[in-house]
């Protein structure tokens, strides 16, 4: 007498592997992505910050207002909205077109059959 359990696939272990594998893959590619967008949003940052600093420095000789012991009134206007999107959009506009450009699915192959 024979008794049947069931349908069984001999290939079960190795696609399981394979899922695991592309899993791995998947993430790895996504902690990348997500990595090299916080080092593009710091370095806006960092920029910004030494430019900031450099603008204040070139700013200040020209626009204030008497030249004797006493310094005058300095006139700076911060554009704070440009700034803020620089440091946004910049990094922003990366991660997209790096997102766009890169090819997410490997090419299909031709069966040998």
């Amino acid at each position: 007498m024979f008794v049947g359990r069931g349908w069984s696939d001999p290939l079960a272990v190795g696609r399981r592997l394979l899922f695991v594998l592309g899993g791995l893959l998947v993430l790895v590619a996504t902690l990348t992505a997500t990595g090299l967008a916080v080092i593009g949003g710091s370095g806006a940052v960092l920029g910004l910050l030494v430019g900031f600093a450099r603008w204040i420095a070139i700013a200040y000789p020209l626009t204030v207002q008497g030249w004797s012991t006493v310094p005058g009134q300095v006139v700076i206007d911060i554009p704070w909205l440009l700034l803020a999107g620089v440091a946004v959009l910049v990094p922003l506009l990366a991660v997209v077109v790096t997102g766009l450009a890169v090819r997410s699915r490997l090419p299909m192959s031709r069966r040998l059959t």
